[in-house]
């Protein structure tokens, strides 16, 4: 294959096939975990394999160049920049020209302020300050994943310096020191894991012990034959606890700290046995070694590939689509290796020749590109002036039509405030925020005070459970608004988006709660339910079940909001079939559950959002019922808060 031939490095006598292997492992678990294979939930650490090799390659120059005394740290940095620079700022410069064409203004915005981040190599602050890394925001961002090359050049910038200080007295102090480094690193990790997870995912400082891990590995001969017995066990167990994570972790996983270790460990355990034992060729075969050198090219590519197709195509993709992204990101890779990043890799930085000036005129001009997108607020002339009215203001639609919105957590009165008692406890998540609006406009003679936290799973038992954390405001909210009921004697009004919880419940204690199937959690839902029921005393209970949402990625907005050049196809997966969804299931599932019992009303949003089998996203007056693909807008919440109020006034009085 090409990739084995038109590149330097294959030449080298310190040339490790096996380490472009490796890379092909870390980028294929990224891909698959990107484009939606379920049983890849941990996929994401491939990029702390690419963290660990960085680590060992890196060091290796640092460390080769000042004992040949050729080191000197502005050729480094410019290396650095030579070597990645070129495909990063190709792939922005597509990525600004395609948004051009498809995205909304708003996500064109965004778009451009991600570029100008990317370009300056600190866009981990920039999505650490925004949507986290699992968000379903962050899916409609084709440059998200710039965060780790970002972490990578902020590396660049400081280990040479650590290197350099732990040189000075040998190669014996230089391990200490790197070793030192990673340990502060990964107990500040695990610290963070219940501090603050996004900052501690996204922050270089907080990743240090990956690369240091990898930096050890090359103070550790590795050229002398080893037992092949024991080496291939050892390789073996590498290979085993990469893909053990792989498979084995997910959103809710504790991340990076110590959790993170696992792959890294693995990940050094394939580097230094791969090359001793004949299963090394798992990682040294051609087509493994061809992929691991075009890597960084499919990393760059593979993400905005498929943020784009499913941007366009406004639906969820199908088996065949996901493995098609996975072929032809690596088919694009090997392009853009050819004539871009092999072709580019060693630019002059300090010359004035053409090449040189040509690179700073493209970063320059990236830059300002970027810049210009987003101080012209995604260039809002390309949308339909229909539309444009219509969504008033589209870059903050959800925000500002979401029938919760100015409606936040805690204990708040709401509806009609002249009232002489509370009617009722209004308990739940965002599904249960998003009747604030509507509750508080529409329900004269009653007033409520609510109890709410946007992503809480409300249980006795349980809670919701991010990145290793449990969340204790969760039960809070609920002994809040049980003890207000029993206190005063009132009803409780209960909303909740089960379908989000899915793999994210623990209980206090931060023990993950597992689940085999969907059946098993919508059973373990239906439960809590009825412990909330049982607790009540007797008391009457409002179930809101859960509205059918749209199918389309990113909302209505997304939709409609598009250039006007654009046939808008995805228009036909904003009404939908009133299918067998989760959310049909779970509210049927809830529904059978009280059937009969006289304290409990369960209030079904298919009843009045659905009619003839269809699933309406736009009411008879025009206005859209939903502000995201799963929240209802302020006029989508009136409307069934409006035909239901009479049922549930009459119920709970």
């Amino acid at each position: 294959m090409f990739a084995l031939s038109e590149t330097q490095k294959t030449t080298s006598r310190f040339y490790q096939p096996d380490v472009d292997g490796l890379r092909t492992v870390a980028v294929l678990l990224v891909l698959f975990f990107h484009v939606g294979f379920s049983s890849i939930s941990g996929g994401f650490v491939g990029v702390d394999i690419f963290f660990v090799i960085s680590g060992y390659l890196i060091t290796g120059i640092l460390v080769s160049g000042m004992e040949r005394g050729t080191y000197k740290y502005s050729t480094f940095i410019a290396s650095r920049i030579s070597r990645l620079y070129p495909t990063l700022l190709s792939i922005l410069i597509i990525c600004l020209l395609l948004g051009f064409l498809i995205f909304t203004p708003n996500d064109y915005k965004e778009l451009g302020i991600s570029s100008l981040y990317s370009a300056l190599s600190i866009s981990n602050f920039h999505f650490m300050l925004g949507a986290g890394y699992f968000d379903t925001s962050s899916e409609i961002n084709p440059l998200l994943h710039t965060w780790s090359l970002s972490v990578e050049q902020q590396f660049y910038l400081i280990w040479p310096i650590i290197i350099l200080a732990a040189m000075k007295s040998g190669r014996k102090l230089a391990v200490s020191l790197i070793v030192i480094a990673g340990v502060i690193s990964l107990i500040a990790s695990q610290m963070m894991t219940k501090i603050n997870p996004t900052q501690n995912y996204f922050m270089m400082p907080y990743r240090i012990f990956e690369f240091a891990a990898g930096g050890v590995l090359f103070f550790i001969p590795n050229g002398k034959a080893r037992n092949k017995l024991i080496s291939t066990i050892l390789f073996l167990t590498g290979v085993a606890l990469i893909f053990y994570s792989a498979f084995y972790f997910d959103k809710s996983t504790s991340f990076p700290g110590l959790n993170a270790m696992i792959p890294v460990i693995g990940s050094c355990l394939c580097i230094l046995f791969s090359k001793h034992t004949p299963a090394g060729y798992l990682l040294r075969n051609k087509i493994f070694v061809s992929i691991g050198i075009v890597s960084y090219s499919v990393y760059l590519i593979h993400w905005p590939v498929l943020v784009f197709y499913k941007y366009y195509v406004f639906r969820p993709i199908n088996t065949f689509e996901k493995i098609s992204i996975v072929i032809i990101s690596v088919l694009l890779a090997y392009v853009s290796y050819a004539f871009i990043e092999n072709k580019f890799r060693r630019i002059n930085l300090y010359s004035f020749n053409k090449m040189g000036v040509t690179f700073a005129v493209v970063l320059v001009g990236v830059l300002l590109a970027s810049n210009t997108i987003y101080k012209n607020d995604g260039y809002s002339f390309r949308v339909n002036e229909y539309f444009k009215e219509k969504m008033n203001d589209a870059g903050a639609f959800h925000l500002q039509q979401y029938g919760g919105n100015g409606y936040y957590a805690g204990a708040h009165i709401i509806g009609d405030k002249t009232a002489s008692k509370v009617s009722a406890v209004i308990m739940g998540d965002s599904f249960a925020r998003q009747y604030a609006h509507a509750i508080d406009k529409n329900t004269k003679g009653h007033k409520f005070i609510t109890s709410m936290n946007d992503g809480c799973f409300f249980s006795r038992n349980y809670t919701a459970y991010y990145a290793g954390v449990a969340d204790p405001k969760c039960q809070q909210r609920l002994d809040f608004a049980i003890s207000y009921a029993k206190k005063y004697d009132v009803p409780v009004v209960f909303g909740m988006r089960w379908i989000g919880y899915e793999g994210m419940v623990s209980d206090p204690q931060g023990n993950q709660k597992k689940f085999q199937n969907e059946d098993e959690f919508i059973k373990f839902s239906v439960d809590n339910v009825k412990d909330i029921a049982s607790e009540l005393d007797g008391r009457k209970l409002v179930i809101i079940g859960a509205p059918p949402g749209t199918e389309g990625i990113g909302g209505v907005e997304k939709c409609v909001n598009r250039p006007s050049y654009l046939p808008l196809i995805c228009t036909k997966y904003l009404n939908t079939d009133e299918r067998d969804t989760f959310n049909k299931r779970m509210n049927t599932a809830i529904k059978d559950a009280f059937n009969g019992n006289a304290s409990v009303l369960f209030v079904d949003p298919y009843d009045y959002l659905c009619k003839d089998g269809k699933c309406e996203t736009m009411s008879d007056d025009y206005q859209f019922i939903y502000s995201d693909p799963i929240h209802l807008t302020k006029s989508g919440a009136a409307l069934v808060w409006d035909s239901s109020k009479n049922k549930i006034i009459k119920f709970i009085e």
